[in-house]
């Protein structure tokens, strides 16, 4: 197994922190018309609210593989039953310069 680099709070450029020291990734896994949410623990970021299963990604990752171990580490999913429809990357936030 590859080492976990990922996990870590970035200041952002935009005033906020971010999880994830090298981005993050997500994905939104929807059969027919349902979409797959998780229930986010409420000592989390973010707490007790819904969202799409996602988190760090590590400095070896693809967004698609970040996304998918986070896929199999949040819900158990056979991402071999996955298939990646669209990818959308945003370099939209940035650290914050020192």
């Amino acid at each position: 197994m590859a080492a976990r680099d990922g996990d870590g709070w970035v200041e952002c450029a935009c005033g906020n922190k971010h999880w994830g020291l090298n981005g993050a990734a997500g994905i939104m896994i929807v059969r027919g018309h349902e979409i797959l949410l998780q229930h986010r623990a409420p000592w989390v970021h973010n707490g007790d609210t819904w969202g799409i299963p996602g988190g760090a990604r590590d400095s070896h990752e693809t967004t698609i593989e970040g996304a998918f171990r986070e896929a199999i580490e949040e819900t158990g999913i056979d991402t071999d039953l996955l298939t990646p429809l669209l990818k959308r990357a945003s370099a939209r936030h940035r650290r914050k310069q020192r």
